[in-house]
């Protein structure tokens, strides 16, 4: 706050500037875009990720120098990932430097949210790259808590990382992650709410078993990015 009275002219800008939502275009342009959410974030910075991308992100020098700084400040860095074979190592050595790291299978989704800012990876068919992956950002107070309460129970249904990491190892299978068949691979990408009872679920199958043992046929699916 000024001395004489006024606010500062970042803090005018702060109180007038308008919440926004938008495609960011450009490799660098997508870097600095990240480099701010760590930067900006207070108290927490929480993203979920496909099974690819623990293998992209984890030799990405940048990146965990911004995710290190930002844990020095007190930033609570937490990340839900699935946790497979083809990607265990790099979750091994992306777990070392988090506070919190856990897994759900089937994660079909990328997307951040902190304090204040909500990131999302757009969808591409070309191969998975440092400098190819683009990102939604938005700052806008409801997408952003729409985020979190994404993120938060998507937490609440994981398990500690390295609870999967040891079955992998042990050649258990998780008891939480995605059950599939040999003709559909069973993915997470949409939260389905019952309209009247309102419990929530992540994976289809649960709504079936949910309708066949209390009746109810409301449901709503919301994507999650």
């Amino acid at each position: 706050m000024s001395t004489n009275g006024r606010g500062s002219r970042h803090e005018q800008d702060d109180v007038s500037r308008i919440s926004v939502a938008y495609l960011i275009l450009g490799y660098e342009n997508n870097r600095n875009a990240v480099i701010g959410f760590f930067r900006n974030a207070k108290s927490s910075a929480n993203w979920v990720t496909d099974a690819i991308l623990p293998t992209v992100g984890s030799n990405i020098d940048w990146l965990w120098k911004e995710i290190s700084d930002a844990r020095r400040r007190g930033v609570k860095c937490r990340e839900l990932t699935d946790i497979t074979k083809d990607n265990l190592s790099h979750c091994k050595k992306n777990m070392a430097r988090l506070d919190e790291f856990r897994h759900l299978g089937g994660m079909a989704v990328n997307f951040g949210v902190s304090d204040t800012e909500a990131m999302v990876i757009v969808p591409s068919l070309a191969p998975r790259e440092e400098r190819s992956i683009q990102f939604i950002y938005s700052d806008s107070e409801s997408v952003v808590e729409y985020k979190r309460q994404c993120f938060d129970l998507l937490w609440d249904r994981s398990i500690p990382g390295q609870t999967r990491i040891n079955e992998l190892e042990g050649g258990e299978e998780s008891l939480v992650a995605a059950p599939a068949t040999q003709t559909q691979t069973v993915i997470i990408d949409r939260i389905h709410a019952c309209m009247e009872c309102k419990q929530t679920f992540v994976y289809q199958h649960e709504v079936d078993e949910h309708s066949r043992a209390i009746g109810h046929k409301n449901f709503r699916a919301f994507p999650v990015v």
